[in-house]
């Protein structure tokens, strides 16, 4: 049996392997993982590559370069209105097309907030049939021919949509905005252009 001063003399030394035992799983863990923080800040990101595919993920859905703009704006979520309005005006054949076509799609999240502020219509309001042409107008005013990247949008550029009206490109801080609507998801690759995700809705004069 081990008498009570051999336990006194052993019990530093196990309190010492203990110490060192936590501390390499501490250095284990930082190389694996990178500090705490930062592995809690990039845990779920909104947009990603995928190596795999050469695809952009977007809240979870691989978006796919050889896709076009319509069939990679049908599988996300959180554009189901922007879909919706699309199908009704008569422009999904169109965003199918060849192109090249340069989307700035609203989040359904700025329709439903900014339509009828700044349209004086719901979003259902403007798909009913006798406000189509409406529709239309405000659909081709987020379309623009030709494909532009964010390193494209500097700062005083006017871009033409299909409506013919212009949007006006200002960065700040490192954000782009058109019109003062920021681009919250940018760059999404297609066989036929690009898609840009925007919280907010651009509405040209002739519905204001």
């Amino acid at each position: 049996m081990v008498g009570e001063s051999s336990f006194a003399r052993i019990l530093p030394l196990l309190g010492g392997i203990v110490i060192l035992l936590l501390v390499a799983g501490l250095a284990w863990a930082y190389r694996s993982n990178g500090p705490l923080s930062s592995a809690a800040a990039t845990a779920s990101p909104t947009i990603s590559s995928s190596p795999a595919t050469g695809g952009t993920v977007v809240s979870g859905v691989t978006l796919l370069p050889t896709n076009t703009i319509a069939d990679n704006l049908k599988p996300l979520s959180n554009l189901s209105l922007v879909n919706q309005a699309l199908q009704f005006a008569g422009l999904e054949d169109t965003l199918r097309s060849s192109g090249p076509f340069t989307v700035f799609a609203p989040t359904d999240d700025a329709l439903r907030r900014q339509a009828d502020k700044v349209t004086g219509m719901t979003v259902e309001d403007l798909q009913k049939p006798e406000n189509k042409d409406k529709l239309v107008t405000l659909e081709n005013y987020h379309i623009v021919n030709g494909v532009y990247t964010t390193a494209d949008l500097v700062n005083d550029t006017k871009l033409t949509t299909r409506q013919g009206e212009a949007l006006a490109v200002t960065v700040r801080d490192g954000k782009t905005y058109l019109n003062d609507v920021p681009i919250e998801t940018a760059d999404i690759v297609c066989s036929n252009g690009i898609i840009h995700i925007i919280d907010g809705v651009l509405v040209p004069s002739a519905l204001k």
